[in-house]
Formats: structure tokens, sequence, C-alpha cells
């Protein structure tokens, strides 16, 4: 059987745990609701270059989509971007 102190020590060790995991939690919380934010955020652009696509697309079979994270992360869609954006505004 496990001494007092044994006892002790196991129960200080679970409760730096548990606020290490509330730390975490908290932080996790908080940049999901920042990248929710910019998501949000980005909604208008979005919506825009889908405009810009539909405007430029000959027919609706050949319309072209992209997400947010597509523009954010594409060498080729932010070439693209950049000369739809030139040529119709």
């Amino acid at each position: 059987m496990p001494s007092l102190k044994d006892l002790r020590n196991r129960i200080a060790s679970t409760k730096a745990t548990q606020k290490i995991t509330k730390a975490m939690q908290m932080v996790a919380a908080s940049k999901l609701r920042r990248a929710q934010a910019a998501a949000e955020a980005s909604r208008p652009y979005a919506q825009h270059m889908d405009k810009v696509q539909t405007s430029n697309a000959p027919s609706a079979n050949s319309r072209v989509s992209f997400s947010p994270m597509d523009w954010a992360c594409s060498n080729f869609s932010t070439r693209t971007a950049r000369r739809s954006t030139v040529s119709r505004i």
C-alpha cells in the first residue's frame, strides 16, 4: 500500500496535469475563435472572387470554384487572382 506522502504526491501531480490540460484547452479555444473570425472575414472576398469567376466563365460548366484556403496557399491561385482583379476592377 502506498504511503500517505506518495498519495499526496500523486494527487498533486494529477492536479498539475489538470491545470496544464485546462490551459491547453483555453489556448485551443482561442485559436479556434481566431480561425473562425478569419474565415468569416474572408467570406466577402471569396464571394467577390466567385462572382469574378462566374463572369469570366464562358459557360456554367467551365466555372472553377476556389476556397479561401486555395487562394491563401497556392502561388498559381494568387497569380490568377491578381490577373482577374486587374482585368475586372
